[in-house]
């Protein structure tokens, strides 16, 4: 049951886990009491020239907490730079603690960098990064990387390529303190992109 609730759990998700609290909340195995509901607020799938193709959108799953907490998610891909900029905005007022979580296929490799996490994929190599106003700020309160894969003592760091069956892959969170409304920026950046096999033209 614990592994089934957590496959299904917002954490399980690449989205943002608020309070450790689900966006919704389930009534068994096979029904939810409360789905969080969703709106696209803006959606620009062909900007000018040299711009960004953007898609913004919220939820209220967590607005039925005792201080509502409101999520919009901004996804924005920089062709030309090859980067992709996902742009968290939580609306509340009081503290609250946010996990930002990233989950990766099974082949694919972490490496902690100075500035952020490389990730080696068969097909590219990422660099990802964070913008959060929560770094630099006094100790016990800056927000934080933890990277887990395969421990078999917790959760987090399993795929489920079908039902009953978990493999390693890594689980990249980064762990922020908010207060009040809260924006983290995360940035991927395409470093290299696999070069496609050369076509055999034997007969």
């Amino acid at each position: 049951p614990q592994w089934r609730h957590y496959f299904r759990s917002t954490l399980a998700h690449n989205t943002v886990c608020v309070d450790g609290a689900d966006q919704s909340a389930a009534g068994g195995p096979f029904m939810w009491l409360r789905k969080a509901r969703t709106r696209v607020l803006a959606f620009d799938p062909n900007p000018d020239a040299g711009g960004a193709q953007r898609w913004l959108a919220q939820h209220d799953g967590y607005t039925r907490q005792p201080d509502p907490v409101l999520h919009q998610r901004e996804v924005e891909w920089n062709a030309d730079q090859s980067r992709l900029t996902v742009t968290d905005t939580l609306h509340g007022h009081r503290a609250h603690e946010v996990c930002v979580a990233w989950h990766f296929a099974p082949d694919c490799t972490l490496t902690a960098q100075a500035q952020g996490y490389h990730v080696q994929a068969a097909q590219a190599t990422l660099l990802m990064q964070v913008q959060d106003p929560t770094s630099g700020t006094p100790a016990g309160t800056a927000g934080h990387w933890t990277h887990h894969r395969g421990n078999p003592d917790e959760l987090l760091g399993w795929h489920s390529p079908r039902f009953g069956q978990r493999v390693p892959a890594a689980s990249l969170l980064w762990h922020t303190p908010i207060v009040g409304t809260h924006t983290v920026r995360t940035h991927i950046v395409i470093l290299r992109n696999a070069q496609p096999k050369p076509r055999d033209n034997t007969t």
